[in-house]
Order: structure tokens, then C-alpha cells, then sequence
């Protein structure tokens, strides 16, 4: 259970893309609190020493409404 279960209990997280390469893995995702909402894209940095993430980087905006993609900002 995460800390703003409570709080979001209808929230939801679909990784759109993962990459990794080496000690790196970065996820690109669509985070959406609640079904009334637009949501939020969601870049996220780990960077491992051995089977541990050693540190960890995160830029989040809001998901664009007007995107000129079909799949906007994906």
C-alpha cells in the first residue's frame, strides 16, 4: 500500500517506455490521480550499484491537453 492510497484510491500508473543501459534505467510514465483528471508525465532517472538503486532523479510535468500527437506527449 503507498502512502496516498487513501487519498487516491482510483490513481493509476502506466509505463509508456523504459530504457536502461548499463548502471542507468529510466522510466517515462502517465501518472493520473484520479479518472477526472489529466494527469501528470512523469520521467524518472535510477541509477544502480549492483541490485541497488544508489540514486534516483525525477522530472514531472502536467500532461498537455492541446498535443498535436494522437498519443500526445508519448
Amino acid at each position: 500500500m503507498l502512502k496516498n492510497d487513501g487519498q487516491f484510491p482510483s490513481k493509476q500508473l502506466t509505463v509508456k517506455n523504459v530504457l536502461g543501459d548499463s548502471a542507468f534505467v529510466v522510466a517515462h510514465s502517465h501518472k493520473v490521480p484520479s479518472p477526472e483528471e489529466n494527469g501528470l508525465v512523469a520521467v524518472i532517472l535510477f541509477r544502480f550499484k549492483g541490485s541497488k538503486i544508489i540514486e534516483m532523479w525525477d522530472s514531472v510535468q502536467p500532461m498537455p491537453t492541446d498535443a498535436l500527437k494522437r498519443d500526445g506527449i508519448f
